[in-house]
């Protein structure tokens, strides 16, 4: 199991593309021995890459998908309070289409039982399986497609021709980047599919965390104009770029941070 600690490393790799084992150091108060001992678990397991001095974000597959594992240790806490926040806005039996981001995953931990659920992520399936053990639960159906393992994800032209034979009420989605220009995420094929979402679904909802907000990745998903609501977390440096997504027609709903 992680320790707090190295989900700070983490989440500090999220913003930052290198971390020294001097910075370590000083900037979470542990020693250099326990901070080569963290680097080398995590390169161990997969989440980072060992490098001179220091770890490095992981490598993204060929493809440019992050796996899951890391993905998942990135604001963990804050993307599980934004999964909950967007739960409370669902009426009840609401049909939804659910993509494969890490935020999104979280979602298993606070649907409804009377939901129906469509979604590429092998993630939010087993959890809402673990969940609803005994019984119960969202009506669940999951694509087909071609299985990327690293990512916990069913895309490619299967994975979309099987979403648009469905309609939903609401399209959730989590994203690389938002900001006054549109919608990005990271690959061609996320955005394929999140396309199919948004053009068989009534309302859209982004879901992104602080780190997502004015940022603009490789692909352009969809402009403003076709984002119903952004669900982020209230933050004092992403003030300016909220105020030109609302601008734009987009709700923003936002949850406050954590407290210290």
């Amino acid at each position: 199991m992680q320790s707090l600690r190295q989900q700070q490393f983490g989440e500090y790799l999220a913003a930052h593309e290198y971390l020294r084992v001097e910075d370590a150091v000083g900037r979470f108060h542990a020693s250099p021995a326990t901070v080569r001992r963290d680097f080398k678990a995590m390169a161990d397991a997969g989440l980072v890459e060992r490098v001179r001095g220091g770890i490095r974000r992981a490598a993204t597959t060929a493809d440019g998908l992050l796996p899951l594992a890391l993905r998942e240790k990135w604001f963990s806490a804050e993307k599980q309070r934004l999964a909950q926040a967007v739960a409370g806005l669902l009426p009840a039996g609401t049909s939804l289409f659910v993509d494969g981001g890490s935020t999104t995953s979280h979602l298993g931990l606070y649907l409804p039982e009377r939901t129906t659920v469509i979604t590429n992520s092998l993630s939010l399936s087993a959890l809402l399986s673990r969940r609803f053990t005994a019984g119960g639960g969202p009506e669940v159906y999951l694509t087909g497609g071609l299985l990327h393992l690293k990512s916990g994800l069913m895309l490619g032209a299967n994975a979309e021709a099987a979403m648009g034979q469905y309609r939903a009420d609401i399209a959730i989605m989590s994203v690389r980047g938002i900001d006054a220009t549109g919608v990005y995420n990271n690959t061609e094929a996320i955005a394929g599919i999140q396309r199919v979402m948004i053009a068989n679904a009534k309302q859209r909802i982004i879901l992104a965390d602080h780190s997502k907000i004015g940022v603009a990745s490789l692909c352009r998903v969809c402009g403003l104009d076709r984002i119903s609501t952004l669900v982020t977390t209230a933050c004092p440096e992403n003030r300016a770029a909220l105020d030109a997504i609302r601008a734009a027609g987009v709700e923003v709903v936002t949850v406050p941070p954590e407290k210290s």
